[in-house]
């Protein structure tokens, strides 16, 4: 039995932060934490941080891919402000202020410039709408604030409408990795209103050139390394063993650590471990997959217009990005995608995008199909509702995850600032005492 007691500089300290899981979650957790120079040390289950935001070496494709394609928003505040501290190179995200689009079926190619739906008049002129659309479409968008949380996006969804094919079906998926007719509204208007709604700034979408690693991972351990908080791979939690209304032990896989009475814990393990870990803890228990599919290629970008990221409609393939060679096609709430066998899937999102590059070759590149099968919760109203707060029932256990109720989607943005909220409000609870 290990306790959490420690020594630090020959005295004692009796005040330990445990956090389970390095992933963003995590990692900002402990860097809000590291302000007040508390004594944190991550456990992480595996011999890497970052969890689903990694990049890594693949051997087949001779080169470094992410593990899945993130972009994030201007308006994603929690996401700048952890790159700022973290020290990330600016020149890791690129912006841009039009959203391009492709549809598979007719090949016509239109832009979204979220700066008219910031100023509606700018509307009334056709050449603002995506084609196809009508003014009346767009005013669908003001209805989302009135509706209650048990409502769907197909509530005031018209899903056999090109704007919905066009505009709702690609943003509401990339977003909630939830198809429209399922999708909890509430949750999409919060990311709406501080995005879209707000205008160029705000709505401006950055694609990562470094890597997943190299932009939020390893710039966020090398910053707790050099404020004395490291983590310990290769530590899995099985078991936590409680006394009274706290937690008393932590059951790792080769150790046991026995808890001081004022070390605190925050959890930021998957929902369903969560379920196993905590009793009669409720939790969401769906969740939705998601599929990417790496082309590696032998030419310059092959893209349209060079685009490095394109929209698609009509298709299997929802994102298209190009970075170092590479073709990176995303799939979300791929549930009919999901078990099929790997080099099927590359091919039909291979054939099916080949009308549209700028490649000398039809045949069916190197490719690595990485299969998220619970990349989120499903986030629908049922599983929105069941979302738990950041604080439990157990006065030194916290909750982090982007799956929490955190008011936002299980996204980057959302992960980070679920450990913002676990490290204040843990010290704010030790303030209490």
């Amino acid at each position: 039995m290990i306790s959490g007691t420690v020594l630090s500089k020959g005295r004692k300290i009796n005040k330990k932060i445990y956090i389970i899981g390095a992933g963003l979650s995590g990692l900002s957790a402990a860097i809000k934490l590291s302000e007040n120079n508390s004594n944190c040390i991550i456990l992480e289950a595996t011999d890497h941080a970052g969890g689903r935001c990694r990049s890594f070496n693949d051997n087949l494709l001779k080169t470094k891919i992410d593990n899945g394609n993130h972009v994030i928003l201007g308006g994603n505040h929690n996401t700048f402000e952890y790159l700022k501290r973290v020290g990330t190179n600016h020149n890791s995200l690129t912006g841009f202020s039009k959203y391009n689009f492709v549809d598979l079926k007719t090949l016509e190619f239109w832009k979204l410039e979220p700066k008219h739906l910031y100023l509606p008049f700018l509307l009334f002129n056709s050449q603002n709408r995506i084609p196809g659309s009508s003014i009346d479409d767009y005013f669908s968008i003001l209805k989302l604030p009135f509706l209650n949380l048990n409502q769907t996006l197909g509530t005031i969804v018209n899903q056999d409408s090109v704007f919905s094919n066009r505009f709702w079906e690609p943003i509401c998926t990339a977003v909630l990795n939830t198809t429209p007719s399922q999708a909890s509204a509430k949750l999409l208007w919060q990311v709406l209103k501080e995005t879209l709604i707000r205008g160029k700034d705000s709505s401006k979408l950055y694609v990562i050139n470094d890597g997943l690693t190299d932009t939020f991972i390893q710039p966020a351990i090398n910053y707790l390394f050099r404020k004395g908080i490291k983590i310990a791979y290769g530590s899995r939690l099985t078991k936590i063993s409680f006394s009274g209304d706290k937690a008393r032990t932590l059951h790792l896989r080769d150790r046991n650590i026995l808890l001081n009475p004022d070390d605190k814990i925050i959890l930021t393990l998957p929902p369903i471990e969560i379920s196993r870990l905590l009793p009669n803890n409720a939790v969401p228990e769906k969740t939705n997959p998601i599929v990417n599919i790496h082309f590696k290629l032998q030419t310059d970008n092959p893209l349209p217009h060079k685009n490095i990221f394109l929209g698609i409609t009509n298709g299997v393939s929802q994102w298209v990005f190009y970075k170092n060679e590479v073709l990176s096609v995303t799939v979300s709430d791929a549930i009919n995608l999901v078990d099929q066998d790997p080099e099927i899937i590359a091919r039909r999102t291979w054939e099916e995008l080949l009308p549209l590059l700028n490649y000398p070759n039809s045949k069916l590149p190197k490719f690595r199909v990485i299969k998220e099968r619970n990349a989120t919760i499903a986030q629908t109203p049922a599983q929105e509702n069941k979302r738990p707060d950041c604080l439990t029932v157990w006065k030194n256990i916290f909750l982090a995850g982007d799956w929490t109720n955190t008011g936002l989607p299980s996204t980057i943005e959302g992960a980070i600032k679920s450990g913002i909220t676990a490290a204040n409000m843990l010290q704010k609870r030790e303030s209490k005492n």
